[in-house]
């Protein structure tokens, strides 16, 4: 009758052991690095969703006018501005795609004074992340990159095609927003 285990025997058994608990530990560490990243992809999404949101509750409430030999609506390179209604006047708003930070930013000004080149008051966050973004604006038929309200009206609709990149992945997405007129 043995009333002891053998050295080798707890050897053994500490081994497998320690085994176990280290796939243990390994399984645990994959899941919660997962479960992080599935955070932040939600968490992006979530901005995003927000900050289009916001844009197109812009977008739809643009208001027609001409101001001085300018209209409400202009469109060039990598932004475009325009005059919306807000709750208690106009507002100047800008949309930028700022490639050397890499983000997306709103530039909103009330009320407002009809001068693009002034819309200076950045409203916060920015949409980061975004390392490509072009803006384009159809009539129906035809999309172009530039537009100026004096020679085709208001568009029908704003394109935006942008490319976001975090740490594990690039993404493209291609959004269209109509105006209400």
């Amino acid at each position: 009758m043995r009333r002891a285990f053998t050295l080798v025997e707890v050897l053994v058994a500490f081994s497998i052991f320690t085994i176990v608990i280290t796939l243990v530990l390994l399984s645990m560490v994959q899941t919660f690095k997962s479960f992080h990243q599935g955070e932040q992809f939600a968490d992006s999404v979530q901005k995003q969703r927000l900050f289009f949101q916001k844009m197109a509750r812009n977008v739809h409430s643009l208001v027609e006018i001409e101001e001085e030999g300018r209209g409400s609506f202009e469109a060039r390179g990598k932004s475009f501005s325009f005059i919306c209604a807000q709750s208690a006047a106009l507002a100047e708003v800008r949309y930028e795609h700022n490639l050397q930070a890499q983000t997306l930013d709103r530039f909103y000004e009330e009320p407002a004074d009809y001068d693009y080149g002034t819309v200076g008051l950045k409203e916060e966050p920015s949409l980061q992340g975004v390392v490509e973004c072009s803006f384009s604006y159809g009539n129906g038929s035809v999309w172009k990159q530039e537009w100026r309200q004096e020679v085709e009206g208001i568009p029908a609709m704003v394109k935006v095609a942008y490319r976001m990149k975090d740490d594990q992945e690039e993404q493209v997405f291609i959004i269209h927003i109509p105006v209400s007129r």
